[in-house]
């Protein structure tokens, strides 16, 4: 059972929403006082799905098993996408002693 003091490590700070073109149609985030921080980190990350997805080519990238794992960490959060669709911010918190 996790430590519920831990819980916050996982949770999703921001959700965004992505257009089949790669650029963002809906942001969401809380706290909404960190808004602009993650448009600017969504954007970043589009631009690192792009250049991911430029190296293994068009065909592979039009498949639906792409794997794309992190995609831009910093040191307060990391981005993940779900499906090619949804971009994912989320706090990794401080290292507390526990995986």
């Amino acid at each position: 059972m996790r430590d519920p003091r831990h819980a916050h490590s996982n949770m999703a700070v921001c959700v965004a929403v992505i257009a089949k073109e790669n650029y963002p149609l809906y942001i969401r985030s809380v706290p909404s006082q960190s808004e602009l921080k993650f448009h600017y980190t969504v954007h970043t990350s589009l631009d690192v799905v792009e250049e991911k997805i430029s190296t293994v080519g068009k065909a592979m990238a039009e498949q639906r098993e792409l794997y794309l794992g992190l995609l831009y960490p910093t040191e307060d959060y990391k981005v993940y996408p779900l499906h090619e669709v949804l971009i994912v911010l989320n706090n990794h918190g401080p290292f507390m002693g526990c995986v």
